[in-house]
């Protein structure tokens, strides 16, 4: 039985591209399917897109560098988080995810100033305050 994700990404060609290379290596890319891959394409794509849906049947590929990005992505506790992975990667993933190993991403930040940093990415202000989550 093939494994069935529903792609979610924030660029139609490179949605295509990769659904296209796991249909070629035995997954099926299907609206509406039990799970999802979410692509962080562009950067900051993402964490609106987890704040919409259930987060633990989701695979978040992002390559952004940097720590507290990566911490934001990891609150909504996605059911894995890969970086820096090929094609062929991320579908040996998703066929076995008992092959993954979480990164451990580390932050000088505290939760306050990481919540600061989301917000003012966000474009709130103290004139404009108000929780995006």
């Amino acid at each position: 039985m093939k494994r069935r994700y529903q792609m979610v990404c924030g660029l139609s060609g490179l949605e295509r591209e990769v659904a296209q290379g796991l249909t070629h290596l035995g997954l099926e890319v299907a609206l509406g399917a039990p799970k999802t891959l979410l692509i962080d394409a562009p950067w900051g794509w993402a964490p609106p897109q987890l704040c919409k849906g259930c987060h633990k049947q989701t695979v978040v590929v992002s390559d952004n560098p940097c720590a507290e990005y990566r911490l934001e992505l990891l609150e909504h506790r996605p059911a894995a988080l890969l970086s820096n992975v090929s094609v062929e990667e991320l579908a040996e993933h998703l066929i076995n995810p008992s092959t993954y190993l979480p990164p451990i991403f580390a932050s000088p930040l505290t939760p306050t100033e990481r919540l600061t940093l989301r917000l003012l990415a966000y474009g709130r202000t103290s004139k404009k305050p108000s929780t995006i989550f």
